[in-house]
């Protein structure tokens, strides 16, 4: 069985790069503003990174779980380190989003490697690029 691949183990460089331009995956609007770009606007992008790598690792709901909640325990801290806890009840419903949507989730027998896990976060941003570029010709 693989061993379970943390994000930490990942270069600085590994961890920015990862998810590419798409962390906080989830493309829902709010009041008619994306979700992403709203979180991405309260500094979660490493906690967004962090949660998609948990993902792509994937294995049991157990993990899904933890994946999830260890999100909103990232965003809680991002939140009172930064002295914004009046924001705590926005992440609360982007995390019920999150723990009843997790579409991306890989439930398996065993863990991705690391290996596995960047090759596929390489071709999954490969596509969406492309997609942007067919979207903008047409």
């Amino acid at each position: 069985m693989n061993k379970r691949s943390e994000f930490s183990e990942l270069t600085i460089q590994q961890q920015l790069k990862f998810a590419g331009d798409r962390p906080c995956g989830a493309r829902i609007k709010f009041l008619g503003v994306r979700m992403e770009k709203i979180l991405f606007q309260l500094g979660f992008d490493v906690a967004c990174r962090r949660h998609d790598f948990e993902y792509f690792r994937g294995r049991t709901l157990l993990d899904k779980l933890k994946a999830d909640f260890n999100f909103l325990d990232n965003m809680v801290s991002i939140l009172r380190k930064n002295h914004e806890a009046w924001k705590i009840p926005l992440v609360f419903l982007y995390f019920l989003a999150v723990i009843l949507g997790g579409w991306g989730f890989h439930f398996a027998n065993e863990y991705r490697t690391i290996e596995e896990i960047l090759e596929i976060d390489q071709r999954t941003q490969y596509k969406e690029k492309n997609a942007k570029t067919t979207k903008k010709a047409k």
